[in-house]
């Protein structure tokens, strides 16, 4: 069931079949509408054999983009001594020759 959510343009679903649900996603899909997976109220769930989600219009989310970092990272004293140890090689009885 694709129901209007208070006086937004938000939808939401709400069926207790797994193929119903995917049936009404997809509509909305169609019709523009997009997942919001930043907002907790609006994140699909299933609650026993109840399926809801809360579909918004594309435009009305926010696109945020990352970009990588290329920041130097000091590493702990700790790390380096430890990286010495397994540089020196494995430590006890040498091998037979």
């Amino acid at each position: 069931m694709i129901e209007r959510v208070n006086d937004t343009q938000n939808q939401r679903v709400q069926t207790y079949g797994l193929a119903e649900f995917l049936q009404d996603v997809q509509e909305l899909f169609q019709r523009g509408y997009v997942l919001d997976y930043e907002t907790n109220d609006h994140y699909p769930q299933s609650i026993g054999h109840l399926f809801t989600v809360v579909m918004v219009p594309k435009d009305a989310v926010k696109q945020v983009k990352v970009e990588p970092t290329t920041d130097a990272v000091e590493v702990p004293d700790e790390l380096k001594a430890l990286q010495a140890v397994v540089e020196e090689g494995k430590r006890g009885r040498k091998p037979k020759q």
